[in-house]
């Protein structure tokens, strides 16, 4: 079987260690036109009030393979990190929904490493398309695409495995969407959520959205990456519907010693900011 490393480079996810390398490479591979279009594309996108539309025309360009390429391999090492943080918890279960599967470089692999019942949607017309010829071209056949929304293409069915990564947070009806999951969800089912967020406040009402939402909460990790040679982190959560297993999480404890993992101080923000134009237009 394919590491997970080994499987997204087939989707061209390329590892750097610096903005430098990544500048001259994702130049290459966009050019200036679908530089700058990026670059516009990306910006209603930082407003805190973001539009559904926005987001869609945004998903909807970046399903281009080569363009795919360049905005993944921003954060291939996250890619990574989740992926594997996700299929540690979800392992020996069989009907698994992948909830904004893009265009399914982990559906793909938890295909291929064993669950046969691999359910993605996305809501980008496009990024299902682009996943369909990626599953054909790796002759992987344990794995569905949808495109919608999942709160309407899905009813009366259950899943033993709901997996997140880097998308519920960011849908504009969180608390509908999670309590729809919830039904989704059987009884002894696990949901598996990595947000993209980074502060104790934010993973605290996080948490609180879920419980809300019917999930009690099991486990708190986080994953440590490398963004273009600077480290960063995402939490890892896993909830369920069994009350048992309900624990008592301290957030703050949690991150500190996160923290104190990744390096002496305050974590590194990693995430780069720069316009698109200005990364690959000399």
């Amino acid at each position: 079987m394919p590491t997970l490393r080994e499987h997204l480079a087939h989707y061209g996810f390329k590892d750097f260690d610096s903005s430098e390398f990544y500048r001259f490479w994702g130049g290459r591979q966009l050019g200036e036109g679908k530089a700058k279009m990026l670059d516009r594309l990306r910006k209603p996108l930082e407003k805190d009030d973001v539009r559904p539309d926005d987001v869609l025309r945004f998903y909807e360009f970046i399903a281009d393979p080569d363009v795919a390429a360049v905005v993944h391999s921003l954060k291939t090492d996250a890619i990574r990190t989740s992926g594997e943080a996700v299929w540690q918890r979800i392992k020996g279960r069989k009907k698994i929904l992948d909830f904004g599967c893009n265009i399914g470089y982990l559906s793909t692999w938890y295909a291929s490493q064993g669950s046969n019942q691999v359910t993605g949607v996305d809501i980008s017309a496009r990024s299902i398309e682009q996943a369909k010829k990626f599953a054909a071209s790796l002759g992987c056949d344990g794995v569905t695409f949808l495109h919608g929304d999942a709160r309407k293409i899905f009813q009366g069915v259950q899943f033993d495995a709901i997996v997140d990564t880097q998308t519920l947070y960011t849908v504009p009806k969180k608390r509908q969407t999670l309590k729809h999951l919830y039904t989704l969800l059987h009884d002894d089912g696990i949901v598996v959520t990595i947000p993209p967020i980074r502060t104790v406040e934010k993973i605290s009402a996080y948490l609180e959205l879920l419980s809300l939402s019917g999930f009690y909460i099991h486990t708190l990790d986080f994953i440590v990456f490398s963004a273009l040679g600077e480290a960063d982190a995402y939490p890892v959560i896993e909830t369920g519907k069994v009350p048992e297993r309900q624990a008592v999480i301290d957030v703050e404890a949690k991150f500190r010693a996160m923290q104190r993992a990744v390096a002496p101080g305050v974590l590194p923000p990693a995430t780069l900011r720069l316009p698109w134009r200005a990364l690959f237009v000399a």
